[in-house]
């Protein structure tokens, strides 16, 4: 095909088209230098048009992500980040330009603001494609921005299920924020229909070393960045907090600070991962029950009691509704009732008014929410709150 174009533009040299087409040509054989003087050509033939500098943008792109050099890797990057502002001044109500300017400023440091706002008037041009969203979910990853990314993920596949890159960002997306099995249906479902899928597998075999490494999978939940880190330590100080200041330094005080905190981790958790992670909550089962021997014996048996008690009843509703209550939920419910005792009855009553308007939430917006993700950890604090600070705790 290259020669064949090479030789109809010997014929006819300004012939856009043919330009075009030999861009494409060199580029998809590597020959990178040779292709960007092309689009330079193209650029020289159309200066007001769009198509050269965004094809010149692309080809800088791809330079940078085939480089093993960092310097070398930045440099292009600026290139493209250069091409693609000329295609959006050339055709600024092009949401294509847009794009190929969040891929650069993605990938070069110290831009995250403004790949934000490219993304934000890409989604305003063409918010019925799910390339913006996609493009939107990009940026949040390089944020390490897990559950953000995720959000932006789902909407570009609720305008196209089928969208295989928003499929495996999503997948990516939930591995990184320490949730390999809600990943792995993702990309097993890619591979069925293309077994040959080189990015899907890579993907699938890290998803598989992490499930079997979950600490270290759980570490990057707790503190995925240092924004995230801030909010887990102001999380679970809140709930410390809030029970030493009731209480004071006392049994009683001690028992409600190590509950609290575990309640106010999980939470942070869920708002991440939209899961409970096992070895959290069965972790939480004997911190919180040692915690509450001092304040006397009755009091752990009372506890062990409404635990079990308050499990049993979310497993019962898990089963006749399983699509609004998970077994995370169920597991969750002995830990708030081991915790609280006598007061589980407050907090079973908050928790169902407080389900009403969470689990109606995907019904009124769905583009913030898709199965099966909605997070119940709202639900939860209030309930917990409810009963610890006016229950008979």
């Amino acid at each position: 095909m290259h020669a064949v174009v090479s030789q109809a533009l010997s014929v006819q040299p300004d012939n856009a088209q043919l330009i075009e087409l030999l861009i494409e040509a060199q580029q998809g054989c590597g020959q990178y230098e040779d292709a960007l003087v092309t689009a330079e050509r193209l650029i020289a033939l159309k200066p007001h048009a769009y198509d050269g500098y965004w094809r010149a943008s692309s080809i800088c792109a791809d330079v940078a992500l085939e480089s093993n050099s960092e310097n070398v890797r930045h440099a292009w990057w600026q290139e493209s980040a250069r091409y693609a502002r000329a295609a959006i001044e050339a055709a600024p109500e092009n949401p294509l330009t847009y794009s190929r300017l969040a891929a650069a400023l993605n990938s070069l440091p110290g831009f995250e603001a403004e790949a934000r706002q490219i993304v934000a008037r890409e989604i305003e041009l063409a918010p019925d494609s799910p390339g913006p969203y996609a493009d939107a979910g990009d940026v949040a990853m390089a944020s390490e921005e897990w559950s953000e990314a995720e959000r932006w993920y789902e909407r570009a596949l609720a305008l196209d299920p089928t969208d295989t890159y928003a499929q495996l960002s999503l997948a990516e997306a939930r591995a990184e924020a320490g949730s390999p099995k809600r990943a792995r249906p993702i990309i097993e479902s890619v591979l069925r229909i293309d077994p040959r899928h080189e990015w899907a597998k890579a993907l699938l075999d890290r998803v598989t070393a992490r499930s079997t490494t979950p600490p270290r999978a759980l570490v990057r939940v707790i503190l995925p960045n240092r924004r995230g880190a801030l909010v887990t330590i102001l999380a679970v100080a809140t709930g410390v907090g809030a029970s030493l200041i009731r209480f004071g330094p006392s049994a009683r005080g001690l028992a409600g600070a190590v509950f609290l905190g575990l309640v106010a981790l999980l939470a942070v958790v869920n708002s991440r991962t939209r899961t409970y992670p096992n070895v959290i909550l069965i972790s939480a089962y004997p911190l919180v029950l040692l915690a509450a021997l001092p304040r006397g014996n009755h009091l752990t048996g009372t506890h062990l009691a409404a635990g079990f008690a308050f499990f049993i009843a979310l497993f019962v509703v898990a089963l006749a509704t399983p699509t609004l209550i998970g077994m995370g939920d169920v597991k969750l419910a002995m830990l708030i009732g081991l915790g609280l005792g006598r007061a589980t009855t407050t907090a079973a009553v908050v928790a169902v008014i407080a389900a009403v308007p969470l689990f109606h939430l995907p019904r009124l917006r769905p583009q913030i929410f898709r199965s099966p993700g909605v997070p119940s950890w709202p639900m939860w604090i209030a309930a917990t709150a409810a009963a610890f600070f006016t229950g008979n705790w």
